[in-house]
């Protein structure tokens, strides 16, 4: 194998790993933003809300999606679960490229609807957010 044979190969095995690294820190924040809200509940809501007032915020919310949605469909093949990461990861990427078109105000009356349910319902989908985290770090590990 030549010098840049080489080379190539030693790039895309470091975004593989890079990949698999980006997903398990995925897996914490989510888990750790829904440990979050399941304890106080109206301070996540008025975190995303805040974050998502600022021009800055569908931004934010895009390019999280968007690399998430690369992360695992690069890490597919290494972990645990590649077909389900695959589709994860597509689901990503649409959802990145859906919340420009359906816009901030839908996001906004979205999460005004949220804020209204009852606690216990807002701990539930939270709860699975938790899980959700987790499988992600338990997949790649």
């Amino acid at each position: 194998m030549n010098g840049f044979n080489q080379f190539l190969v030693g790039v895309f095995e470091g975004a593989f790993v890079a990949s698999q690294f980006l997903v398990g820190a995925f897996g914490i924040l989510i888990a750790g933003l829904a440990i979050w809200g399941i304890v106080v509940p109206r301070r996540l809501i008025d975190f995303v809300k805040g974050a998502m007032a600022q021009p800055w915020g569908m931004r934010v919310a895009v390019g999280v999606r968007f690399l998430l949605g690369f992360a695992l469909l690069i890490a597919a093949s290494a972990s645990m679960f590649p077909t389900v990461f695959r589709v994860l990861g597509w689901i990503a990427i649409a959802a990145a490229i859906a919340l420009p078109v359906i816009g901030r105000a839908y996001i906004n009356r979205l999460l005004d609807s949220v804020e209204a349910w009852p606690r216990l319902a807002i701990r539930a989908w939270l709860l699975a957010g938790v899980a959700f985290g987790g499988f992600l770090l338990h997949a790649v590990a």
